[in-house]
């Protein structure tokens, strides 16, 4: 959604503000990159993975970058080994994995969210209802219209 006046991405840029402000709180600045770099890597990981799939599945998809099919798949495979590598026990002084295993619930937390609102087609009328209640009232609030799609 962008805002009327301003044309910025109003409700995102404070979400945003939000979480930048609450990962302040964290006093301890190693448990924050823990959290930061593990879900970006985590991230990354899924969607190139995503981009082997397609790959795979739909093989004549016009697409604007071809590179060699081997690329994406030694990439994952590395950061499948960054992700893999701070669960397994190595040496004397092993510390508990909370962090990563925090950082992956609150990303695997947006996929009923996703399933709920956008992946359901057919969903009830009360669902619905709630999603478009909730969409009105944050363009309402800040002054915002849904950004217009182009077909180009």
């Amino acid at each position: 959604m962008i805002n009327i006046k301003y044309l910025t991405p109003m409700p995102s840029l404070i979400i945003v503000g939000v979480f930048s402000t609450a990962m302040l709180a964290i006093s301890d600045i190693y448990a924050l990159i823990n959290y930061l770099a593990f879900a970006e890597t985590a991230v990354v990981t899924m969607a190139v993975a995503g981009l082997i799939v397609m790959r795979w599945t739909r093989p004549d998809m016009k697409r604007p970058i071809k590179v060699n099919f081997i690329i994406p798949i030694l990439f994952v495979i590395m950061c499948l080994f960054i992700l893999i590598t701070p669960f397994v026990p190595i040496g004397v002084e092993q510390k508990s994995p909370i962090e990563l295993i925090i950082s992956l619930s609150i990303i695997v937390s947006g996929v009923p969210i996703y399933y709920l609102f956008v992946a359901w087609k057919d969903k009830p009328k009360s669902i619905y209802q709630i999603w478009i209640n909730l969409t009105r009232f944050i363009q309402k609030l800040f002054y915002c219209v849904p950004d217009e799609e182009h077909d180009d």
